[in-house]
């Protein structure tokens, strides 16, 4: 992350001036590592969160970040399809996608493609080749790309585009783990065929702050981009802008766009007031959030009650991490479940619980179920009414 002085500069536009929203002073580097062992998972490297907003784009940052901290490989896994809901909201974009843009019998590249399946279902709707690349693939752990698409597990360069030049560009939650945004677009700008399109999916910083989405702050995000923050950026490295739109419950931002000649876009000052006016409160609002859960657990462990926490990503990660974890034991907290089998047998960075297959709720018989995105309430509640489960369920 680029400074002037001890005053970090915005990544998005380069101005000066950001103010401190919050501090979170140890969180894992990693969310989404995998930790065969409790003792690998407590070893985990941790970072500092030093969040700031700039007052010129409502742009939000971690001033703190070292990307030389961060190395992608196959231990990373993030997958969200095992969710019957994110497959639905993934086919619907996929969709989306296939019918805006023209590119039967052309290229997609997709950066940061996990394992490929969203890539390759883009591809088959459109009629197109695709693409993958992302460093953290690892072949093992995923069904092999068909004779359509390609995957290499490799970070993104001019080298690797201009063998396989685009008509489509699709980068769906990378950008906010880029500390210095603006040489990846104008990359990725070069490289694009004359008319190629490119869309852009990121976590709405707006609804981190406002809706109190505190787990999401992790140290893998660097960046927390709100709609005029991704305008700015955009118009500024060369695409025009179609649209900015919010998708998943208001809890992403997507950016589609096409190369065109760099330009500073007026950008929506009222909003980017009312945006930096929220991060100004955000501590306040943050602490009280801390407090709460805090004292909830608090009482739940003194009535001898247990817990499981439903979800092991980013946001099961750092709730463990920030609101319960005491010296690596969760005494409520005694399990954490996820529909991922990659997941399952492995424990959460940092604190060491242990991710288990909804089915062993059978038998641990948790008092309560802690939901870690509200998006997936009805869901769980579903699930675990099928498996004969009778538990309170809390959403965070």
């Amino acid at each position: 992350m680029s400074e002037t002085g001890t005053n970090p500069v915005c990544p998005a536009c380069g101005a000066s001036g950001a103010f401190p929203v919050v501090e979170i002073p140890s969180v894992p580097v990693f969310c989404n590592v995998l930790c065969e062992t409790r003792e690998r998972a407590l070893g985990v490297p941790r970072g500092r969160i030093d969040l700031r907003c700039c007052p010129s784009c409502a742009m939000f940052f971690n001033g703190a970040f070292d990307e030389s901290r961060l190395e992608y490989t196959g231990r990373y896994e993030n997958a969200l399809h095992f969710s019957p809901l994110f497959r639905d909201y993934a086919e619907a974009l996929a969709r989306d996608l296939a019918e805006r843009h023209e590119v039967a019998g052309g290229n997609i590249v997709e950066i940061g493609c996990g394992d490929g399946s969203f890539l390759r279902r883009v591809c088959e709707l459109a009629g197109a080749r695709g693409l993958g690349i992302d460093p953290a693939y690892a072949a093992e752990r995923h069904d092999g790309a068909d004779d359509r698409v390609r995957i290499v597990a490799e970070h993104y360069d001019e080298r690797l585009a201009a063998e396989f030049p685009a008509d489509l560009v699709l980068s769906r939650h990378v950008l906010e783990h880029i500390a210095d945004p603006r040489p990846f677009l104008g990359s990725v700008r070069r490289t694009l065929r004359p008319g190629a399109g490119v869309y852009v999916e990121v976590p709405d910083g707006l609804w981190t702050i406002e809706r109190l989405g505190i787990w999401d702050l992790i140290y893998e995000h660097c960046s927390y981009y709100t709609a005029p923050s991704l305008e700015s950026l955009f118009s500024s490295c060369g695409f025009e802008v179609a649209s900015v739109e919010s998708s998943y419950g208001g809890q992403f931002l997507g950016v589609h766009a096409r190369a065109t000649e760099p330009s500073d876009r007026a950008l929506p000052s009222g909003e980017i007031a009312r945006i930096a006016s929220l991060a100004r409160d955000f501590t306040a609002r943050y602490d009280r959030k801390l407090a709460e859960w805090r004292g909830l657990l608090a009482e739940m462990e003194r009535e001898g009650r247990s817990a499981a926490l439903w979800g092991a990503g980013s946001k099961g990660v750092t709730f463990l991490n920030i609101v319960c974890a005491r010296d690596g034991s969760t005494p409520v907290v005694s399990a954490v479940v996820d529909r991922n089998p990659r997941k399952q047998g492995m424990h959460v960075a940092g604190v060491g619980v242990g991710i288990v297959a909804p089915e062993s709720l059978r038998e641990r018989t948790p008092d309560t179920v802690i939901v870690m995105n509200p998006l997936y309430r009805d869901e769980i509640a579903a699930e675990l009414k099928q498996l004969g489960v009778s538990a309170q369920l809390l959403t965070v």
